[in-house]
């Protein structure tokens, strides 16, 4: 066998084996926080089952799972409201097997609502809602989360019960240094060294030298393990391995009061959102690490088959390790077989779970917890370091503080409500106003002659708003200040306001609009709303009593406020500025076109340039689907058929006449003749098709700016 092959096998055996023992000293540090109080003596056979059960879980992620090598292992945030919520439960006066009960029931309990969840987000495709829960409130749940760690880390070396609400375990924790200088010195150095040395193998190393040292201590100093037991360093010789008669343990299941696990459950339903959180928040961050694509809602499935399993047989929830997973994948050249590796040493465990709780110290354990507590505290600073905004920071520290002090639930709450809030105040000062126009900035797809064009832009008659996001009472707020301070002289002036980007208004944007159409309204304005969609016409209609007039689109609502100006200040029909048409009038061939008769059809030459006499006609194109779409509308002292008479091509669109027109048409026979017979005529003529051409241009690059941003 050539070198590459044996490396081949055996670096999954180092991997998995390495990996193994490290999540047997994890496992083992949280059965001792978890079964505490009466049900200690009870710790070996709480191990035995949480190992049994990531075993099988390993098995299931490591056998379907699409991201190779994921190493799993019990959820530090799951763990710890766990620990909160077993100490919490009325169970202090019971026996030592009931209390047992109780605490394997709610491990089952929360573990298999953990693999529903998984579950039933997988099935529904509901993988992707971790990216809409705001980061400052997980910022606040892994912070908290770390807090309560740390505080149960040095509860379990002092062997006191630690809160934040009670004081009485806190005062005499000094008492014990003894115990907790040697947990914070490893806790330290377990935080340190691992930064500081790339070597996978410091961890394990820091771990198995502190027992050994340990123990060296002890054979130097002759201390005898009683001596050990009462000093609080190891557990009692009794709790190494319990003798358990099932008949009993079943019998106390079937009289277990179900009513206080029902009574848990808020609490473990707390547990399975944050497990689901923390789960796919792994998955996205190991897809970026692994430069592999993956699919959250499979994932979620076979991670909830594995935590049902596992939870069966009474391990915690389970979730991806993202440090020991690439540490896999970076010794291993089969990280599938070295997930097996790692199963098969749980397994191994199992039958040494008593003597493995009797040589561990407790110190050991409890620098274990405050590792992992420190580890998740400098996670959320150094979060909180790329973050610039005080708010972020401040529901964080919120977030972890209600934790602390009154639970997660109240934490999750807390969080939400002020994530909430913050982002209404902060939404609320945004823009709501995307573009403001003018007659001068903006005009409606109506081809006018150039004297009706200089008309509708010699005057501020008319102000147009175009506003978007979702509006409500800071945004409606703003929009009504901003229209009413950059308004004077509203008399006769028209105000348009264009819904087309709002995804939505509430009851207060909508008294907010109200007051703003009384007050241009009573100020001697119009008002008109375009865009609106179904849902915000029905919002908005109660408006129409107060002046609002709703108009389908924004260029129909110009277009309308155009006409009505024009109708107003130019009544008379406005004809060509050419300075002589009665010279041009030979050279021309009138045409005249009732309501709804074709001028121009697609597809075929013009024959020459149209001049627009009198009436109105409207341009036309056809879809796929049949459908006739009017692009734009051409009054009278305006041209039809230029560019495509300049270019010697095809008419690109239909046009109808609107009503009764006269038209005008320079056949390029007749055009050779003006240039020849009237040249002075004929440059007037080019001039005033390229002054409409140019204000064309104009036009559509206005349109397409807007369309486009």
């Amino acid at each position: 066998m050539n070198k590459n092959k044996l490396l081949d096998y055996c670096s999954p055996l180092l991997s998995g084996g390495l990996l193994g023992v490290i999540g047997i000293s994890i496992i083992s540090a949280y059965a001792a926080l978890l079964y505490r109080g009466g049900a200690a003596g009870f710790v070996p056979v709480g191990l035995a089952m949480m190992l049994l059960g990531t075993a099988m879980a390993t098995l299931i992620v490591a056998k379907f799972g699409q991201q190779q090598g994921v190493v799993i292992g019990p959820d530090e945030s799951s763990v710890i409201i766990l620990a909160g919520l077993l100490t919490s439960l009325p169970i202090g006066s019971l026996s030592a097997m009931t209390q047992t009960v109780y605490i394997a029931l709610h491990l089952f309990m929360t573990t298999m609502m953990v693999g529903f969840i998984f579950l039933l987000f997988g099935k529904y495709k509901l993988g992707k809602v971790v990216r809409y829960i705001p980061q400052p409130v997980i910022s606040g749940f892994i912070l908290g989360s770390g807090v309560l760690l740390l505080v149960a880390g040095l509860g379990l070396a002092a062997d006191e019960q630690l809160s934040f609400t009670r004081g009485a375990g806190w005062a005499a924790l000094w008492l014990h240094w003894p115990q907790l200088l040697p947990a914070l010195l490893l806790a330290g150095l377990l935080v340190w060294l691992p930064g500081k040395y790339t070597s996978p193998y410091v961890f394990p190393v820091l771990v198995i030298a502190s027992i050994a040292l340990f123990f060296g201590c002890v054979l130097l100093t002759g201390q005898d393990r009683d001596a050990l037991v009462a000093a609080k360093l190891l557990f009692p010789a009794g709790q190494a391995g319990v003798e358990i008669n099932f008949t009993a343990l079943w019998h106390e299941l079937i009289r277990a009061d179900f009513s206080i696990v029902m009574s848990s459950m808020p609490t473990m339903i707390v547990v399975a959102v944050v497990a689901l959180i923390t789960a796919l928040l792994q998955m996205v961050t190991l897809e970026q690490a692994l430069k592999q694509d993956v699919e959250e809602n499979r994932e979620l499935l076979v991670h909830g088959a594995g935590n049902l399993l596992g939870g069966m047989l009474g391990s915690l929830p389970n979730v991806a390790f993202i440090g020991d997973t690439l540490l896999n994948r970076a010794l291993s050249k089969n990280v599938v077989f070295s997930n097996y590796v790692i199963s098969a040493v749980m397994l191994l465990g199992i039958f040494f779970a008593g003597e493995l709780i009797s040589i561990l110290p407790v110190f050991v354990l409890s620098a274990l917890l405050l590792f992992f507590g420190i580890s998740l505290i400098l996670d959320t600073y150094h979060k909180a370091q790329a973050s610039v905004r005080k708010t972020d920071i401040g529901i964080v520290l919120v977030v972890a503080g209600v934790i602390c002090f009154s639970g997660f639930v109240e934490g999750a709450a807390v969080g939400v409500v002020f994530a909430s809030i913050i982002f209404l105040i902060e939404y609320s000062r945004l823009d709501a106003i995307r573009y403001k126009l003018d007659a001068k900035t903006f005009r409606s797809r109506v081809s006018r002659s150039q004297e009706q064009q200089q008309l509708l832009t010699s005057s501020d008659w008319l102000s147009v708003y175009i506003v978007e996001g979702f509006l409500f009472f800071g945004g409606a707020q703003q929009l009504s200040e901003k229209i009413r301070h950059s308004s004077t002289g509203v008399t006769g002036k028209v105000l348009v306001v264009d819904f087309r980007h709002v995804k939505g208004v509430d009851a207060t944007a909508v008294a907010m609009l109200g007051k703003l159409a009384d007050w241009w309204y009573e100020a001697g304005g119009s008002i008109k709303f375009s865009g609106c969609s179904r849902t915000l016409l029905t919002q908005l209609y109660v408006l129409k009593k107060q002046g609002v007039r709703f108009v389908k689109s924004l260029d129909l609502a110009v277009q309308f406020a155009e006409d009505a100006y024009l109708a107003k200040y130019a009544p008379e029909q406005q004809v060509h500025s050419l300075t002589d048409m009665a010279a041009l009038a030979p050279f021309v061939d009138p045409h005249n076109y009732q309501a709804g008769e074709l001028i121009i059809r697609q597809g075929e030459p013009t024959k020459g340039i149209l001049l627009l006499m009198a009436g109105s006609a409207s341009v036309r194109i056809t879809l796929a689907d049949g459908r006739n779409l009017r692009v734009k509308k051409f009054t009278s002292g305006t041209i039809l058929g230029e560019i495509s008479y300049y270019l010697n091509g095809c008419a690109v669109a239909n046009v109808y006449a609107n009503d009764q027109v006269e038209i005008w048409r320079i056949t390029p026979a007749n055009l050779r003749k003006l240039e020849f017979e009237n040249p002075v005529l004929a440059i007037q003529l080019h001039k005033f098709v390229a002054a409409i051409l140019a204000s064309r241009i104009v036009d559509g690059n206005a349109s397409i700016t807007l369309a486009s941003s």
